[in-house]
């Protein structure tokens, strides 16, 4: 399941940062960025669950991080 999910949020990402970079309109980079935030998530719990704590807890820190600074964006914008 995290497997998948994984999967379809890093395709996600990708596809949004080559639009992005590829026609220049940034219109989607919010987006983007709380997506990035959810893949961070998921390999940061995938981590957890292999038993490398110190890894899953740079990527859930990294999420945290991502997401309070969309969030942000979002309301003083």
């Amino acid at each position: 399941m995290l497997t998948n999910l994984r999967i379809i949020l890093a395709i996600s990402v990708a596809a949004l940062a080559s639009y992005s970079l590829i026609t220049g309109n940034h219109q989607f980079m919010d987006g983007m960025m709380i997506l990035l935030g959810g893949l961070l998530i998921v390999v940061g719990i995938a981590e957890l669950k292999s038993g490398r704590k110190e890894v899953a807890m740079l990527n859930i820190a990294g999420s945290l991080f991502v997401i309070f600074v969309v969030l942000q964006s979002f309301f003083l914008h």
